[in-house]
């Protein structure tokens, strides 16, 4: 009685290969989430990035901006008002505001609610909007809040990386 070693070799090799190839395969995703993730760390609220969000909210609260800028958002339909070079942060301390943003290197700072419904189905319509990068859009896709009565700024830095934080937040 002869057995067939050939075809048990050949069995054997491709449940082997088939076990590898799906360890590679998960490795990969797993490696790929990883390099992701890490990539995002450097980019997503950073913590200079937070510092200076939070100067720019209490510059804003200290000049009683907020108030106007919120009677402003409520007029909106699109659930944000680009405070970069907006009309209302004029009574006296503009100088002071563009000099803040320069040294900053901000380039684009949307004032809008903590419930971003509005904003996102605003992003997500066809919206050509050019403040809005591709990547600006992913940041505040990304952003998980909570339904609260509060402001929330939002800003593009010249480097790439995004912060975003509470108006008059801790």
């Amino acid at each position: 009685m002869n057995k067939n070693v050939k075809g048990f070799m050949l069995l054997e090799t491709l449940i082997v290969s088939t076990i590898i190839l799906s360890t590679l395969v998960f490795l990969f995703i797993q490696f790929t989430n990883i390099k992701t993730s890490y990539e995002i760390s450097f980019k997503y609220n950073t913590i200079p990035g937070i510092y200076k969000a939070k100067e720019l909210s209490d510059f804003l609260v200290e000049n009683g901006l907020d108030t106007s800028l919120s009677n402003q958002l409520d007029k909106e339909v699109n659930g944000f008002v680009n405070i970069k070079t907006h009309t209302y942060i004029s009574n006296g301390s503009n100088d002071f505001y563009v000099n803040m943003l320069k040294d900053m290197n901000v380039r684009n700072i949307i004032y809008t609610s903590d419930n971003l419904t509005t904003l996102k189905e605003y992003l997500n319509g066809n919206s050509v909007d050019t403040i809005f990068t591709e990547s600006f859009k992913n940041f505040i896709l990304g952003i998980n809040t909570k339904e609260t009565l509060n402001s929330r700024l939002i800003i593009m830095y010249n480097d790439d990386t995004f912060a975003t934080i509470i108006v008059g937040g801790v």
